[in-house]
Order: structure tokens, then sequence, then C-alpha cells
């Protein structure tokens, strides 16, 4: 998790408000640690796309974060 929050720093630059959104919903999901993988990874996929719904973030953020993830947890 923690090498997830270091990579969307580096999307931070220029998108602060993008930023401290999606590390709230991270930090959310740390909560849920307890899951399987596969599960926490689908109740991740449910925040982004409400936060696309949403317009907080962009379909083209959100993949990029999911390639983060799939790295980390692969």
């Amino acid at each position: 998790m923690e090498l997830i929050v270091e990579d969307l720093k580096l999307l931070k630059l220029g998108q602060e408000v993008i930023y401290d959104d999606l590390l709230s919903e991270l930090n959310e999901l740390k909560e849920y640690y307890f899951l399987e993988k596969s599960s926490w990874k689908q109740l991740m996929l449910g925040k982004l796309t409400e936060m696309i719904a949403g317009g907080v973030i962009s379909e083209t953020v959100s993949k990029e974060i999911v390639n983060l993830v799939n790295m980390k947890f692969s």
C-alpha cells in the first residue's frame, strides 16, 4: 500500500485535488486489508468507478492507478 501511495505522489504534480481525494479513498481502503487480494482490488475498482462517474478523476488517471495496483499486487 505504501508503494502505491508513493507512486501516486508522482501523479500529484499539477493535480492536487485529485491526489487528495485519491489518498483519502486509499486510506479508507486500508481498513479492508483483511479481505482477499482479489476482493480488495474489486472494492478499489468500485471506488475508482465512483470517482470517474462523479467527475473527480478521469478514466486515464484511473487506468494508471489500476496499472500501479496490478504491478504492486502481482
